[in-house]
């Protein structure tokens, strides 16, 4: 963000500040500084994202006011079914935050019950007034932020959506390009990782910016399920990408063109499907649509292959075969959006609502319970020490800033009580040298201006936001600006107390129930990875014509989820290590090691997809005890992935694994021996795929264990302070 747009953004909240604040006191409301929250939390480049996010916060708000009254009517007079009830609402909305559907929504129903809740209790029978002064400030903080964002150097969110797709669809084609000529032999010099990275990064900005797009630009929401399309065949088509990624070593000790003689315009088909949609982007408006093209094995050719050898290749023709369906399905979407084809219809959204249930998420259950116990903490605090600091303000507070601190654990404490102890500085200075001389609302607002605008200048991005939040609310908490304004030495004192108050709560918070500090988040991470690959590997074995229970398919889409995000999170958690426990070089290893662990989640995602497939009879009676040894000998493997085993794993268990004379062995005797001919043509298909698959997966945790072996495990478990 360069410093023009960073001087809009702050000029634009710091307007947006002043007008809460002013309407605020003008029409003699009590609170202004609920409104100035809302200022503080929406604060938007682009008129879309405010109102999208400030429609977020209205709903949000109307939802916690309705839990609070409940809990206020059921609870007035039984105060531990009381907290208990407030606790289990912070701790569902934590959860609920941690997800990718409306997490501000949750974010916001879950600050809004206990202000209701515990200020309402507080004011008594005057419970309903507290709710609807809460509602009232929200939507003029909503106002306040939405009417300066349209007016005010308006920017469309759908200008920065066109901008963000047109240089993801650019990355997209360059990559597939490099990855066909990687999978034809060429491209070795080319440092795809980093490509990748920077495609889904992209990619990422671009998906940010469509549902805000939807709200300030018509032609956008007009053609929305056609960008919801887009985006569901784009996740498919990356997961698809992953997973040819991991035919190219085993690919390359063949001819794959000879073996494959369409090919050439196999892979141009697909890159000139990415070139239409990086033209469409563009503007331009091509007429190409998607031409039908198979990929078909030449059998004269693979003659030549070993059966063993016949499954790498047909594990990667099915997954290139993938790859076109989902481009087709991409390239069909986009041509919707820009009304060169009739829209698709709306999919229903995936994995149904019961997984909540039935598989909760590990991570976000982590977050809940953290901020359940940190709600009882705080709750306690408050009722068995008299005259605690702030009263309910330090528990309204601590419940407000808690969720996304419990939500997003790799936010360092320091950043945060710095940002805090320089609102909290500059407010002293304003409290005592100017604030008494301030006599009209104008002198004020020079005040909140300049203060707004500093903080949003300084801290203007999105990973930004906590540190920024805190610094300026404790700014205005000190401040406590009212209508009928009184000044005590007293009451600032006390605010101050209530802030170290509140970083020891949430300090003590945040050791339970397991520590956030970085080496043990990623000990648990990789307990969490292996405990999923050990029940991804014993799915395998489900037996064919008896489908698993709903119970087994919520879990297994669990878990699957899990190897899909636990190498990011990896990434993230490492560059919070200190030097002194991940070193340049270590760090180095440690990042081989993480990109290791993505490829054998990939491969083994593509192998349960493919055991899912009925197999020949024959097959699972020949086969059947020699892939569970297998399984058997990989999930011992998985054993030595974690801090707690400071012996690492062994370089002879990595070889062990890469032997697959065995399978190999059994294979050709089954297929030459006087059984084949019960393998019908399309179960021997299926057959080699797996078995590729299988081999693959074999293949990467060798490697896994190989880059395992280097890193310095125990430096990163020694404890240092």
């Amino acid at each position: 963000m360069d410093w023009v747009l960073r001087c809009q953004l702050a000029c634009k909240s710091a307007v947006a500040m002043v007008l809460a604040y002013g309407v605020a006191m003008w029409m003699g409301w009590d609170r202004p500084i609920w409104a100035a929250f809302t200022v503080i939390v929406i604060g938007q480049v682009t008129v879309g994202l405010a109102i999208n996010k400030g429609a977020l916060r209205v709903g949000g708000t109307l939802l916690g006011i309705v839990v609070g009254f409940v809990v206020i009517g059921l609870f007035a007079q039984e105060r531990w079914l009381f907290i208990l009830a407030l606790a289990t609402h912070l701790a569902f909305c934590t959860y609920m935050m941690g997800g990718r559907h409306g997490p501000y929504f949750w974010f916001v129903a879950g600050l809004s019950a206990p202000v209701v809740a515990w200020d309402g209790a507080a004011a008594g029978a005057a419970a309903f007034d507290v709710g609807a002064l809460r509602a009232q400030q929200t939507v003029l903080g909503v106002l306040a932020v939405s009417l300066v964002a349209a007016l005010l150097w308006p920017r469309s969110t759908g200008v920065e959506l066109t901008r963000a797709v047109r240089e993801a669809a650019a990355l997209h084609t360059e990559l597939f390009r490099l990855y066909a000529e990687r999978f034809c032999g060429g491209a070795q010099d080319c440092d795809l990782t980093a490509r990748r990275l920077a495609s889904l990064a992209a990619e990422g900005r671009a998906a940010s910016l469509i549902e805000a797009a939807e709200t300030d630009t018509y032609r956008v929401w007009e053609v929305h399920t056609a960008w919801f399309a887009y985006r569901r065949h784009f996740q498919d088509y990356w997961d698809s990408l992953g997973r040819w990624r991991q035919s190219f070593d085993d690919a390359a000790s063949f001819d794959v063109r000879a073996l494959l003689p369409a090919l050439d315009a196999f892979l141009e088909e697909i890159a000139g499907r990415l070139e239409t949609i990086e033209a469409l982007h563009r503007g331009d408006r091509p007429t190409r649509t998607a031409a039908d093209v198979q990929l078909v094995i030449d059998e004269a050719a693979a003659a030549s292959l070993s059966h063993f050898d016949r499954t790498v290749l047909e594990a990667a023709r099915v997954r290139l075969a993938h790859v076109e369906q989902t481009t087709r399905g991409m390239l069909e979407a986009v041509r919707a959006i820009y009304g060169l084809a009739p829209a698709p219809r709306s999919a229903p959204r995936d994995g149904p609502w019961l997984d909540f249930v039935i598989a909760p998420d590990p991570g976000r259950l982590n977050a809940a319970v953290r901020h359940f116990i940190t709600a009882w903490l705080v709750s306690l605090t408050y009722l068995l020490i008299p005259d605690t600091p702030g009263g309910t303000a330090l528990v309204i507070t601590v419940c407000f800033l808690g969720i996304p601190l419990a939500v997003y654990p790799q936010v360092r404490m320091s950043k945060l009580i710095s940002a805090a102890l320089v609102g909290s500085i500059a407010a002293g200075v304003v409290y005592v040298a100017l604030m008494p001389s301030l006599v009209t609302f104008h002198q004020l607002a020079i005040v909140l201006f300049l203060a707004t605008f500093v903080a949003f200048a300084w801290k203007p991005y999105d990973s930004q936001f906590l540190p920024r939040t805190i610094g300026l609310a404790f700014f205005l908490i000190a401040l406590d600006i009212e209508n009928y304004q009184a000044y005590s030495a007293e009451r600032f004192a006390d605010n101050m107390l209530m802030f170290v108050a509140f970083f020891a709560l949430l300090g003590i918070g945040r050791l339970v129930p397991c520590r956030t500090a970085p080496a043990a988040q990623i000990d648990w991470l990789l307990a969490r990875y292996r405990g999923s690959a050990n029940f991804l590997l014993r799915s395998l074995h489900w037996p064919d014509g008896h489908p698993p229970t709903i119970w087994h398919r919520a879990w297994r889409r669990r878990h699957l989820q899990e190897l899909a995000t636990i190498p990011q999170q990896l990434r993230q958690w490492q560059e919070l290590l200190p030097p002194a426990k991940l070193p340049a070089e270590n760090a180095a290893k440690f990042a081989d090691f993480v990109h290791a662990l993505g490829d054998f989640g990939f491969g083994l995602v593509d192998l349960v997809d493919a055991r899912s497939r009925p197999q020949s009879t024959v097959f699972l009676h020949e086969l059947g005890g020699e892939m569970r040894s297998y399984q058997v000998e990989l999930q011992r493997a998985l054993r030595g992935l974690t801090l707690a085993d400071v012996r690492g794993v062994r370089i002879e268990g990595a070889r062990s694994i890469a032997d697959t004379r065995r399978l190999e062995d059994s294979l050709e005797a089954l297929l030459q021996g006087p059984r084949a001919s019960e393998i019908d043509a399309e179960h021997r298909v299926r057959l080699y795929r797996l078995l590729g698959v299988y081999r693959e997966v074999v293949a990467s945790v060798a490697e896994l264990l190989k880059r395992a072996t280097v890193v310095d495990w125990r430096r990163l478990r020694e404890a240092r302070f």
